[in-house]
């Protein structure tokens, strides 16, 4: 038997993709993000209907979120989205939704969003 640490190793890049492709048979645009001579990244951005929404994918319980708390302090008439183990947490400026309910959640929005 190999050992090997690529799951540990890239585990971030694999949640990433996971969310990615989950998001493709969906009507809601996945864009990406990132500012020029900036540190700053934001895994995706997503459009439900007029409204865009910074997500950040964890691929663990990790709470940590600078990229993305500096880019809400910079526009904060957005809300955040982080994907994560982590359950169901509103912190005003960042919702927290588990990765295995994301999808249905942002078609939820989506769906919210076409009736208002």
């Amino acid at each position: 038997m190999v050992k090997s640490n690529i799951f540990s190793e890239y585990k971030g890049a694999f949640t990433e993709l996971f969310v990615c492709t989950q998001l493709q048979g969906t009507d809601i645009p996945v864009y990406y993000y990132t500012a020029e001579n900036s540190r700053i990244e934001i895994d995706f951005a997503v459009q439900l209907d007029s409204s865009v929404y910074p997500v950040e994918v964890k691929a663990e319980e990790n709470l940590q979120s600078k990229s993305m708390k500096t880019f809400i302090q910079k526009h904060p008439e957005l809300t955040g989205l982080r994907l994560s183990m982590k359950p169901w947490i509103s912190q005003g400026w960042l919702e927290c939704i588990p990765l295995y309910a994301f999808r249905e959640e942002l078609i939820r929005k989506n769906n919210r969003q076409d009736e208002v």
